[in-house]
């Protein structure tokens, strides 16, 4: 286990976090293999906060633990737990945080089985490993930032107060 997570080389990085990466919520990265581990960090450091698992039971630990983790990225292959017993466990959470937190799952290929199960059980994108980070980025970005939309009760009460 790595004793920083997604640790960056330090002669590459900036001194200090950028100020739009440090306040944003955390991307948690799921995988039993150190290279795309790195891969995900390469790829995503610049734009997100990132904290890594290398296994099901360790990314369930650091959702109950950790109400930063905003998006949550996991391999479907691991010992132990798997990402989809990751991914049932987390849509079936008692924790709403934990169970509405998006997730994308990683896989070496593009298997139509895993797509159907993964969805399922709730996935909300299917990413090939391989296929950059760029698509990835865009997705987890939109579910992070976006505006959250009014309540249509406090819609409807901003209303009737404008007309008043």
């Amino acid at each position: 286990m790595d004793p920083i997570p997604f640790r960056r080389d330090v002669a590459a990085t900036p001194r200090g976090p950028l100020p739009e990466v440090a306040a944003s919520p955390t991307v948690l990265g799921v995988d039993d293999s150190r290279f795309v581990r790195a891969s995900l960090v390469r790829g995503l450091a610049s734009r997100f906060r990132l904290q890594q698992a290398e296994s099901g039971e360790r990314a369930w630990e650091l959702l109950l633990l950790d109400p930063s983790i905003g998006a949550v990225l996991s391999d479907l292959s691991m010992p132990g737990m798997d990402g989809f017993e990751l991914l049932g466990r987390v849509r079936a959470s008692m924790l709403d945080r934990v169970r509405t937190v998006p997730f994308a799952v990683l896989s070496g290929a593009d298997d139509a089985a895993q797509r159907a199960r993964a969805a399922a059980l709730g996935a909300e994108r299917f990413v090939v490993k391989g296929d950059g980070v760029d698509a990835l980025a865009e997705w987890i970005a939109e579910r992070l930032f976006a505006a959250p939309a009014p309540a249509a009760g406090a819609a409807a009460a901003a209303a009737a107060g404008a007309r008043a």
